[in-house]
């Protein structure tokens, strides 16, 4: 059975633990789109007036407290940095936020799970019924799972190799093998949405 903590599959592979404070997936999502918008006004579209969506200072607190690729003590010790150029930066950056951004999304569902599936589970059936439950939350754990899944083999690529050469291998043995899971889980979001807004 996956650890209740997904970072205790992470323990010991790190001086630090770097994901422990990753912030929640719901926030680090809403951040990266504001920040999107913020480039196509200023960068894309010249003239347009930047209004944004999240405070500004939601979205600097989000994006420092996540962890770096350039903050990894291996990184660090190497001392790469100092030979890399800016563009080559980015993209290692880029890269890592794809294990960030998989252990923030883990966090998530691990609150889901311990703190509102379990508090529902005890909730009386009149006030919530059996098909609620389900079309909310049925497919969560097999998502959960392979999510858990999916970071520990990225977190393995990191082990093996700081520039993280093997992420997009990585990434497609999954989308092939297991992408399924997320996919039926997205269709319904619909459902789920109209449920919620229902109860």
């Amino acid at each position: 059975e996956p650890s209740e903590n997904v970072y205790e599959l992470l323990r010991g592979s790190m001086e630090l633990d770097v994901y422990s404070k990753e912030p929640l997936y719901q926030f680090y999502e809403e951040t990266s789109q504001e920040l999107a918008r913020e480039y196509i006004c200023r960068e894309l579209e010249s003239g347009v007036e930047y209004k944004p969506v999240v405070p500004l200072a939601t979205t600097r607190a989000v994006m420092q407290q996540r962890t770096l690729w350039s903050q990894i003590p291996e990184v660090q010790e190497s001392q790469v940095l100092e030979t890399m150029s800016r563009n080559q930066r980015q993209l290692q950056e880029a890269k890592f936020e794809i294990i960030t951004s998989e252990a923030s999304y883990i966090n998530s569902l691990n609150i889901l799970k311990n703190h509102f599936m379990t508090h529902l589970e005890q909730i009386d059936e009149i006030d919530f019924c059996r098909e609620d439950r389900r079309i909310l939350f049925s497919d969560v754990m097999q998502v959960r799972n392979l999510s858990e899944k999916f970071l520990s083999q990225l977190e393995e690529c990191r082990r093996n190799d700081i520039f993280l050469r093997g992420i997009f291998k990585v990434i497609s043995e999954v989308s092939q093998k297991d992408f399924k899971i997320y996919v039926d889980y997205c269709s319904y979001q619909n459902s789920r949405d109209r449920t919620l807004t229902r109860l």
